[in-house]
Parts: structure tokens; C-alpha cells; sequence
């Protein structure tokens, strides 16, 4: 997996990062700022 951070896709910028519960699943986070 890439760093947390920004990413630019398809629908513009957004910030991604992900994180394992402690069961093992993994969980993504996702923010999309608003269009400037």
C-alpha cells in the first residue's frame, strides 16, 4: 500500500489512508475536499 496522503484520480483529488482493525480487516479512509 502507498503512504496516507493524496491521491489524484478520475473524480478529482482525494486523501486516502488505510488501517488494520484488530481482527485483521482492513479499513480504508477516504476524504474528498471540496471543489475549489
Amino acid at each position: 500500500e502507498d503512504p496516507p496522503g493524496p491521491r489524484t484520480g478520475p473524480f478529482g483529488e482525494i486523501h486516502l489512508a488505510y488501517l488494520r482493525d484488530p481482527d485483521g480487516n482492513k479499513i480504508c479512509a477516504l476524504h474528498r475536499p471540496k471543489a475549489a
